[in-house]
């Protein structure tokens, strides 16, 4: 199969496994598909399932077992996506309301039980034997910890393996998981498998450090969410820990820490609608006596002292790092192209 004709085959895959999602929430009269049906209706980049199917695609393709594990994976994230925007008191994502912004925490926190029972019930029917299942589930788990760890270190600034550790269960757990499960349903030895999982969690990785990145250097209009939500919520994120690090004065991190110890109202920016949250931990001491740094000002000294451009390298390292595991691959050339392309559409470097 030619390049060309694995992408075309990667799009058809990619629309079947999306007729199955928007399939499994089109009953109106039903209170529950009605309030979920609208996160997959606005968009998303859908990059665990293309992952998925794309590592499958290099091997034996299944058929209809691939486009349920897809559909599953990513009623999985957005599930995990649902809960977040609980706990972050976020307004908007993908440019719409959330839903606990549109019909309350309540409804929120049913909507994101009811699609991880929708998302087992999805691989149920996909007929995944149990060690497959095993390997979904602690893929989860792994999520579940790192969003943990993530809450209760709020207010502090983390070292850079503290970080790393983070991102790895939170983020790039997930795109592990679903590379691993597509190269199982492809008929890879286990060996490859493992291969192919390294391969997504390094794309994880990445992601989410480019993430960050995006979270200083974005219009809120292209994110679909406000920018600097990490800091306001009192997460410090890679670019902040490096520019921390770089600083051997220790001035940078002394501000970072101040602004921090503020109260979340006090952290908002005005000129934007940041909600304020419940915090934990021993960072909810007062702010110290005089005037909280403002975001511009950290922002401008997390450039200065090569933050940013850090955590860029950092990332395009792990990009590097991924395409170096498709060497160990005995996969067809056209196949090992669309996994790079995929990587590039992923992590794209500018």
């Amino acid at each position: 199969m030619t390049h060309r004709l694995f992408h075309s085959r990667l799009e058809k895959e990619m629309k079947a496994a999306e007729e199955i999602l928007l399939k499994e929430f089109d009953k109106p009269a039903a209170v529950a598909d009605h309030v979920v049906a609208r996160l997959f209706h606005s968009g998303g980049k859908r990059l665990r399932p293309a992952l998925l199917l794309a590592c499958a695609l290099a091997g034996r393709f299944p058929g209809e077992k691939a486009l349920l594990s897809a559909a599953a994976i990513e009623m999985m994230h957005t599930a995990t996506l649902v809960h977040d925007d609980i706990v972050d008191q976020a307004e908007m994502r993908r440019g719409e309301r959330t839903l606990s912004n549109s019909f309350g925490l309540h409804t929120a926190v049913y909507a994101g039980d009811y699609l991880f029972v929708k998302s087992l019930a999805c691989l149920a029917r996909a007929g995944l034997k149990t060690s497959h299942l095993d390997d979904v589930a602690r893929g989860i788990q792994a999520v579940c910890l790192g969003e943990m760890d993530q809450y209760f270190g709020r207010g502090s600034i983390p070292g850079v393996r503290q970080y790393l550790k983070r991102i790895l269960g939170k983020t790039a757990a997930l795109f592990a998981a679903s590379s691993a499960l597509g190269a199982t349903l492809g008929r890879f030895p286990e060996k490859q498998v493992r291969a192919f999982g390294r391969f997504g969690g390094y794309l994880g990785m990445g992601f989410q450090i480019r993430d960050d990145l995006l979270d200083l250097t974005s219009d809120p209009r292209s994110m679909g969410k406000p920018v600097f939500c990490d800091l306001r919520q009192g997460v410090v994120t890679l670019p902040f820990i490096l520019a921390a690090r770089a600083d051997t004065s220790g001035d940078f991190a002394r501000q970072l820490q101040q602004y921090l110890n503020a109260a979340p109202t006090d952290r908002a920016d005005p000129s934007e609608d940041a909600a304020p949250t419940d915090r934990a931990g021993p960072s909810e001491e007062a702010a110290p006596t005089g005037r909280i740094p403002e975001i511009p000002l950290l922002l401008e000294q997390v450039h200065a002292l090569g933050g940013a451009k850090q955590a860029q390298d950092l990332m395009e390292r792990y990009k590097h790092k991924a395409l170096g595991v498709l060497d160990s691959l005995p996969v067809k050339p056209a196949a090992r192209t669309l996994l790079e392309d995929l990587a590039d559409r992923i992590l794209p470097v500018s």
